[in-house]
C-alpha cells in the first residue's frame, strides 16, 4: 500500500482537505454528526493553536484517508460544560503534561489495514519527545473498533463519563512511559 504519514499544516492543501473524509467518518454510527466542512476547518484551526498541537495525515495516492490531532490541555481547561471534565484534575498530580487526542479517523473503505494504528503511534511518539506525559481521548462505547485500537495501544478506560452524558462517551487514559 502506498501510505504516506505527513504533519498537517495550518491553513495547507491537506488540511483543507480533511473536513470531507471527517465529515464521512463522523456522520456514521455511532457518532451521527452533522457537521459542515467549515465548521470542521474552523474547529482544527482554533484548535491547533493550542500548545503542543500537533496533526497528522494520511495519504493514499495524495488523498487524505485519515486523520489524527491533538494538544495540550491545563488544570483551568477542566470545566463544567466543556469536553474537559472537572473529573480529570488527577491526570495533573507531580506536574504531568496532560494531551487531549482530540479526533483520529479513517475512512470506510480503507479500515481494518492498520491505518488507525500507525496514525496513532506516530502521533503519541511525537507528543512524548514534545513533553507529554498522559494522553487523554473520549469515545463512545459502541465504537467497537476504537476501542479496540484505543485498547491494543495501551489506553485504559476510565469509567469517568464525558460530559453531556447523553452521548455515551467516556475518558480513556494512556500513561507515557520512558
Amino acid at each position: 500500500m502506498n501510505l504516506r504519514i505527513v504533519e498537517i499544516q495550518k491553513d495547507s492543501r491537506i488540511m483543507e482537505e480533511v473536513p470531507e473524509p471527517y465529515c464521512e467518518i463522523f456522520g456514521e454510527e455511532p457518532w451521527n454528526e452533522e457537521l459542515e466542512p467549515k465548521e470542521v476547518i474552523e474547529t482544527m484551526r482554533e484548535q491547533l493553536e493550542r500548545p503542543g498541537a500537533i496533526a497528522l495525515a494520511a495519504l493514499k495516492d495524495k488523498k487524505v484517508v485519515g486523520f489524527i490531532w491533538m494538544y495540550e490541555i491545563f488544570k483551568n481547561d477542566l470545566r463544567e460544560g466543556t469536553r474537559y471534565s472537572p473529573k480529570l484534575r488527577f491526570l495533573f498530580e507531580n506536574q504531568k503534561r496532560v494531551f487531549y487526542l482530540q479526533e483520529i479517523g479513517v475512512i470506510k473503505e480503507m479500515r481494518q489495514q492498520g491505518i488507525g494504528e500507525r496514525l496513532t503511534r506516530e502521533l503519541l511518539r511525537r507528543e512524548k519527545e514534545n513533553g507529554a506525559d498522559v494522553v487523554v481521548l473520549s469515545t463512545n462505547g459502541k465504537a467497537g473498533s476504537m476501542i479496540l485500537l484505543i485498547s491494543k495501544i495501551g489506553f485504559q478506560n476510565s469509567g469517568i463519563v464525558r460530559p453531556p452524558e447523553e452521548l455515551g462517551r467516556t475518558y480513556w487514559i494512556l500513561e507515557l512511559m520512558d
